[in-house]
C-alpha cells in the first residue's frame, strides 16, 4: 500500500544527503535519483530494504538546490522533493 510508504530527507544539507524510511513492505526496490535544477543527474543509489537509514556523500556538490525522486517500479510511483545544500 503506497500509504504506508514513509520516505524523508534531512534538509538542508551540508557533505551528506539522510533519508530515513520505511520500505520494507514494498516487493521492488527504491531508487534514489539526484539531479540539479537544469534536470542533470548528479547521482543514484538503491536503498537497502531492510535498513531505515541511507546517506548519500555530496562532497564533490557545490552549494545550491537539488532535486531527489525516489522511483519505486511495483507501485509505478515516483515521490520527489528538493533540498539545498548550504555547504
Amino acid at each position: 500500500n503506497t500509504s504506508d510508504i514513509n520516505i524523508k530527507i534531512e534538509n538542508p544539507v551540508t557533505t551528506s544527503l539522510n533519508v530515513m524510511y520505511d520500505i520494507e513492505q514494498l516487493k521492488s526496490d527504491v531508487v534514489l535519483h539526484v539531479f540539479d535544477l537544469s534536470g542533470n543527474l548528479i547521482s543514484k543509489a538503491i536503498l537497502p530494504k531492510y535498513q531505515s537509514h541511507f546517506t548519500m556523500n555530496l562532497d564533490g556538490l557545490s552549494a545550491g538546490m537539488y532535486i531527489s525522486k525516489f522511483y519505486i517500479k511495483e507501485e509505478e510511483l515516483v515521490t520527489t522533493s528538493r533540498f539545498i545544500k548550504i555547504w
